[in-house]
């Protein structure tokens, strides 16, 4: 089944190494090209593609319903697809 053309809400929260919250990227957009472990997704908000590192095991499918955006407060109508991720800086050791 391709994911081209499905409606996804995208959900980052990226802390340093030391588990500080740097930001959250909360958006939309329409998935417009599937490859091999990478998804392209038009923004709904800029209009820009951005290539996601993922493939469909990190998706999951959206409940009937509407969804807001946590960084904007916006309405997301019925997306199909939701996806999250949170990633965390490496811990780097110090040199003895």
């Amino acid at each position: 089944m391709t994911l081209v053309g499905r409606r996804i809400l995208v959900d980052v929260q990226e802390f340093d190494a030391s588990l500080r919250h740097r930001r959250t990227m909360n958006y939309s957009g329409v998935i417009v090209e599937e490859r091999e472990g990478l998804l392209c997704v038009r923004r709904d908000d800029t209009g820009g593609v951005v290539e996601l590192v993922a493939s469909s095991d990190d998706l999951e499918d959206a409940e009937p319903g509407q969804y807001w955006l946590r960084t904007t407060g916006e309405a997301v109508p019925q997306p199909d697809l939701l996806a999250e991720w949170t990633h965390i800086d490496a811990i780097s050791a110090e040199p003895e």
